[in-house]
This record gives structure tokens, C-alpha cells and sequence, in this order.
């Protein structure tokens, strides 16, 4: 057991948010001592692996990774973008026991690499070293990405989603659409 570091409420240690007033856990000093240690050592760190050829060990890494967390019951999908010239294409890994199929990873990477894209596109006062920092937009720009389910003849089954849910518009969402805002 901890201490809530909010209100003072006994919780498991596991627990990432408090159940008595929601507030959120702070992670674990371990991790995040590491993580620092590394943002610390990054260029470095990528130096040396670029200069020994050890970019696909990284790679290999990560697939085992994914296995792992399929291995707990996650459903895990790792999204990757690449400078390319004048732009970032994208790639999509996944463990062994979750494939998708083609159609579905296209458009994940076409998806990804658009996000990945207009990240990079934005105003030059935004630097590489800032882009991981959150920072409050000046001006707000939205790009809507409006998902619509498809059966596997090409037929759009909107119709057939909002039948077998709840009514449409309940909850301000509108059944058979998703919409993305970034």
C-alpha cells in the first residue's frame, strides 16, 4: 500500500490514479530516473549505434517488445515514421500473434504518415529539441479524419452499426462515424 499523494488516502501501489479523488500517481522515481539518464545521453547513444550499424538490433528489440505486452494481453501496434528525403513515410509493427490485414495497415500508415507530416510542417520557431515539450498552440489548427466503417464487399455499414447500438446522437457522438482531432 501508498499514500495518495493528494489526499492522503491509503491505495495499491500499483494503482495510477487515486479511487477516492481521481488525482493522478506521480510514475515510478526508477523509471523516470532512467528515462532522464537517457535524454541526457541520447545524442551519444545515437552516435554510436549509427556509427556500428546497430539501428535493426533496435528494431529487433522493439518487435520483441510487442510479443511481450501480446504475451500480457495487450493489443499492441507500434507506429513508425522516417525522414524520407522531403517527407516521413510510416510503418506499422505488430507481434506475431496480431496481424493485420493489408488494407487495414495501409491505412494506418497513411493515416500515421499525414499526423506525421503536418507535425513536421509546422512554424519554424518550433525546433526538434521543443517538438517533445507540450506547448500551447498559438493558434489552433484542426485536421478532422472522419473513419467510416466498411464491410469487406465495399458496403458501407453505418446502417447496420446504429441498428445493433444504442440510438444515434446519444452522447453528442454519431453512431457509424469517428472522428479524430489533432
Amino acid at each position: 500500500m501508498k499514500m495518495c499523494v493528494s489526499c492522503k488516502a491509503n491505495i495499491y501501489v500499483a494503482c495510477k490514479k487515486c479511487s477516492k479523488c481521481k488525482a493522478q500517481q506521480p510514475h515510478k522515481d526508477r523509471l523516470l530516473k532512467a528515462r532522464n539518464k537517457f535524454a541526457a545521453e541520447e545524442k551519444e547513444w545515437k552516435e554510436k549505434v549509427k556509427r556500428n550499424g546497430n539501428g535493426t538490433h533496435v528494431l529487433d528489440s522493439s518487435l520483441k517488445m510487442l510479443d511481450r505486452l501480446a504475451a500480457l494481453g495487450y493489443f499492441p501496434i507500434l507506429l513508425l515514421g522516417k525522414k524520407r528525403r522531403n517527407s516521413y513515410s510510416a510503418d506499422v509493427l505488430t507481434s506475431i500473434q496480431m496481424k493485420l490485414d493489408d488494407r487495414l495497415e495501409e491505412n494506418l500508415k497513411d493515416i500515421f504518415s499525414k499526423i506525421v507530416n503536418l507535425h513536421f510542417k509546422r512554424p519554424n520557431s518550433v525546433t526538434k529539441e521543443d517538438s517533445r515539450k507540450e506547448q500551447a498552440p498559438k493558434e489552433t489548427e484542426y485536421v478532422v479524419l472522419d473513419i467510416v466503417p466498411v464491410s469487406v464487399d465495399g458496403a458501407n455499414v453505418s446502417e447496420e452499426i446504429s441498428e445493433d447500438t444504442e440510438e444515434p446522437g446519444e452522447k453528442g457522438i454519431p453512431i457509424g462515424t469517428n472522428t479524430l482531432l489533432l
